[in-house]
């Protein structure tokens, strides 16, 4: 927020300097072109490198997650007999044995994944942050995945109980201001459904038939069954 008045109250004052008299000297027009050039770098910082940022620090894996992505595939890398270990209390596969078992699990469904509050994050590629990506859900045998669509982050959350934050209040706000989201999903909680349905949408297009969006219970049926 500090960057983003600094930035602003720069914009303004070359502005000024720039329609005054003053702003006709080779001085003021050298000083016109270096604050330009700081105000685009800070844009940049601000818009693209800090959501990056934001979602590779809140989102970073586990030594022991790291262990198993850093290989061409977790397949090949349980396979090849190393062993995982866990780290920072984190559930990891361990032996070839518990990989095989879960391998022929019929049927495995995740109900919650938090991936498109995300938006800069392809998901079509394998990332070093975050849980969920096509590449490891394929790896995991993963059959079905709930992806979660959040309208609303109280400020103060607590695992017991919340009230229905203000959009003004919303840890959201300033998120998807900053990662320059539709104005609808920053100005309304039906917004902020849409649009990442949207994008999940666009994903599964992308997807070459990897991803199917279920719609209806039949749809479910026809996937149980395949």
């Amino acid at each position: 927020v500090v960057l983003f008045v600094c930035v602003l109250v720069t914009s303004v004052t070359l502005l000024k300097m720039l329609f005054s008299r003053r702003g006709n000297t080779t001085t003021a027009r050298v000083v016109v072109a270096v604050g330009v050039v700081a105000i685009a770098v800070a844009a940049h910082g601000v818009f693209v490198w800090m959501p990056l940022s934001t979602d590779r620090s809140l989102n970073a894996l586990t030594k022991c997650e790291q262990d198993g992505t850093s290989a061409e595939s977790l397949r090949d890398y349980v396979l090849a007999g190393r062993s995982f270990e866990a780290y920072n209390n984190s559930i990891c596969v361990s032996t070839r044995a518990d990989f095989e078992a879960h391998e022929r699990l019929p049927f495995v469904a995740d109900l919650h994944c938090d991936a498109l509050l995300w938006p800069k994050r392809d998901l079509t590629a394998r990332n070093r942050h975050g849980h969920v990506d096509l590449p490891r859900l394929a790896e995991g045998n993963i059959a079905l995945q709930v992806f979660a669509l959040v309208t609303g982050v109280p400020k103060k959350m607590n695992m017991i109980s919340n009230a229905a934050p203000s959009i003004a209040s919303d840890s959201l706000t300033l998120k998807f201001l900053i990662e320059l989201q539709p104005w609808a999903a920053i100005s309304t909680r039906m917004g902020r459904a849409i649009v990442p349905a949207l994008r999940l949408e666009r994903l599964a297009r992308q997807s070459h038939g990897q991803l199917m969006i279920i719609r209806t219970s039949n749809d479910l049926r026809a996937l149980v069954a395949r």
